[in-house]
């Protein structure tokens, strides 16, 4: 079971160390491999030609109390 936590850290660095990106369905963001020339989704069985780049993306976050190392999974990044 995911679990979904709200940690207020100001991020002091990304870590870019790995190749974090992976090709996702459009509809619940699972990995998706090629099955006969389309994408296919294990998760929910969709059949797609679109797939979605998620990342997992390791940021290093700091307060007063010092700091520590998160793996954020699966998100898309969107240009701002």
């Amino acid at each position: 079971m995911d679990s979904v936590y709200w940690v207020e850290r100001r991020i002091i660095d990304v870590k870019n160390t790995k190749q974090y990106c992976f090709l996702s369905c459009r509809i619940c963001g699972k990995q998706t491999e090629e099955v006969d020339g389309m994408k296919r989704c294990f998760q929910c069985g969709e059949y797609t030609f679109k797939d979605i780049f998620r990342y997992n993306v390791e940021v290093i976050v700091a307060d007063d109390s010092g700091s520590s190392t998160y793996l954020c999974c699966g998100i898309k990044l969107v240009r701002s």
